[in-house]
């Protein structure tokens, strides 16, 4: 793709008037200002004369200075994960060859990935997006809403080539806002304007958040009166996340049992458990997830039918440190059960993070979230 299409440009020049107004507001230049001060941290200490010595402290400055770690709420934590699982010195060599290596950025892109656990595409991106602006893009769901609102077919799984076609259709951009009177834009320019049309564009739009695709386009379920056993539970969770915007992850144990014909592995948006999450003891065999990287917090949910209650909030407790919050579903009669485990150790420390919901709460739920949608679709907004 060598340039946007006509009808592309008459997009982005359609903002460009707001994009102007929205730079003088307090939000743009606190951007601005932490932007600075972030690629200032990085160059006192991912500079190439400086990052053979990169200090602990230091990486976990730079760790927790990134909008990637934004989804932890204990962002020391996942520091100190990626240091004992990858090693300062491995670390050191990772990023040393990353930003500073000969080969083509695409390779250097999945070399990082494949031999440093728990920093995914987001991480990889925001790190060369900080330090070098001038020639490498930001790709986050943010940046792939972007994309698709301006017509241009996103990357599913990103790798180092799927990274460098995105950057490439950033470059357009960034030349549509040059026509425009910007001045040398780079690609903190690029991304200001995409953080526009994300937070104050596609809300307006209804589009701030993309369905994801799940095998085809899957159909508005029926109202439901009630519910007969745990497996029904974690398919209408998954068909309510769907519904709702998130990415939706079921327990790899579960995958293969089958609501409404197909299996809850089928139903899921995501076939294994985001990059980011991974280091998360047991996170695998969380009934189900809603996750949305970007905009946390993110929603596990166990059901709870016959068993002892506390194997459930164990498995949550493990994901205490994510900017998240835990759902039990359960018949009511198990209430009492659940706020007797909450007084003990280790869940009282966390309680709040802790919400009982009813098999008729979710029932009722469900109904108005199909309700609403099927009220959409016959009004004609999609």
């Amino acid at each position: 793709m060598r340039q946007l299409t006509k009808d592309q440009q008459n997009l982005v020049a359609q903002y460009i008037d707001g994009f102007k107004k929205y730079l003088t507001s307090k939000d743009a230049e606190q951007w601005r200002i932490d932007t600075v001060n972030k690629r200032r941290l990085f160059q006192e200490t991912l500079s190439r004369e400086k990052i053979d010595n990169l200090s602990e402290k230091d990486f976990g400055r730079v760790v927790k200075s990134l909008w990637a770690s934004d989804v932890w709420t204990n962002k020391q934590w996942i520091v100190d994960k990626i240091v004992d699982e990858n090693g300062l010195l491995n670390l050191r060599r990772e990023l040393k060859k990353l930003l500073f290596g000969e080969n083509p950025i695409e390779v250097r892109f999945d070399r990082f990935r494949k031999k440093v656990k728990y920093m995914g595409v987001s991480y990889i991106s925001e790190i060369l997006f900080t330090m070098f602006p001038d020639s490498y893009c930001l790709l986050n769901k943010r940046t792939i809403d972007f994309l698709s609102f301006i017509g241009i077919a996103a990357p599913g799984v990103v790798r180092g080539k799927e990274y460098v076609e995105s950057l490439n259709a950033l470059k357009l951009v960034r030349n549509e806002l040059a026509k425009h009177g910007f001045k040398n834009p780079n690609f903190w320019d690029v991304d200001l304007f995409v953080w526009y049309i994300a937070s104050k564009v596609l809300p307006r739009a209804g589009k701030i958040r993309r369905e994801p695709e799940i095998q085809g386009k899957a159909e508005v379920g029926e109202e439901i009166n009630v519910i007969s056993d745990h497996t029904e539970v974690m398919g209408i969770l998954l068909e309510l996340g769907r519904l709702s915007g998130f990415e939706t992850y079921v327990s790899v144990t579960d995958r293969q049992k089958k609501y409404k014909e197909k299996k809850l592995g089928e139903l899921a948006t995501l076939s294994e458990i985001p990059e980011e999450l991974k280091g998360i003891k047991d996170i695998e065999r969380v009934d189900v997830i809603w996750f949305n990287k970007y905009s946390p917090p993110s929603y596990f949910f166990e059901v709870e039918v016959k068993g002892t209650m506390r194997e459930a909030l164990h498995r949550l407790y493990q994901a205490r440190y994510l900017n998240a919050r835990f759902f039990v579903v359960s018949p009511k009669e198990n209430r009492q059960k659940f706020e007797r485990w909450l007084r003990t150790a280790p869940f009282k420390n966390v309680k709040r993070m802790y919400n009982f919901k009813t098999f008729g709460e979710l029932i009722a739920l469900y109904n108005s979230t199909v309700k609403y949608h099927r009220l959409k679709t016959n009004f004609g907004i999609s």
